[in-house]
């Protein structure tokens, strides 16, 4: 299963799985299917709930090792140090920081901060999807750096997506192919 493949399957599940997700704007997909990088994946207010509450999604098959860095990056790469007398840090050409690519977290946090200012008791609730298995360190961290920015984390994993698609007949079972004819049924309160 590609990256779109996963996003459009993650946004969806969350729509079935998640009251609060029910509205959620699937953005960042052209019309022919293929991821647009940006922001985030998928964004709502949540209908009828005052004071405010916002949803925000971020969807990736990014490998377990570089998923940390994926959602929690600031965007710059800290100067390395070096652990032993003996060991000499690398040459840089500039004594400035290099950019990287900022992590969802940081993201959804820059998106939420406009709302934040029009809606001062406005709560947000960043979903990070995810074809892997989490270990809870990582959903710890994950959550703690949420806290700091006042996002709620919540996550859909590996197991969670399987079990959902495997039951509403989305994904082959043996194979993860999607099974495209199929949709899924929206249950409205």
């Amino acid at each position: 299963m590609n990256e779109a493949e996963f996003e459009l399957l993650a946004i969806r599940s969350l729509r079935e799985l998640e009251p609060d997700c029910l509205t959620v704007i699937h953005m960042e997909m052209n019309a022919q299917g293929k991821t647009i990088p940006g922001s985030l994946d998928g964004f709502c207010r949540v209908p009828c709930i005052n004071p405010p509450r916002f949803v925000l999604i971020a969807a990736t098959t990014t490998k377990l090792s570089k998923l940390k860095g994926k959602w929690l990056s600031s965007g710059i790469i800290e100067k390395p140090t070096a652990t032993s007398s003996r060991v000499k840090p690398a040459k840089r050409k500039s004594d400035h920081s290099a950019p990287t690519d900022e992590g969802d977290q940081p993201k959804a946090a820059k998106q939420a901060a406009p709302l934040c200012s029009k809606y001062p008791t406005a709560s947000f609730v960043l979903y990070l999807a995810t074809n892997r298995n989490l270990s809870l360190g990582l959903e710890s961290v994950a959550r703690s750096a949420g806290d700091l920015e006042g996002l709620e984390v919540r996550f859909l994993e590996q197991s969670r997506c399987v079990t959902f698609w495997t039951q509403n007949q989305l994904v082959n079972g043996s194979d993860r192919t999607i099974l495209a004819s199929k949709q899924i049924r929206c249950h409205c309160p």
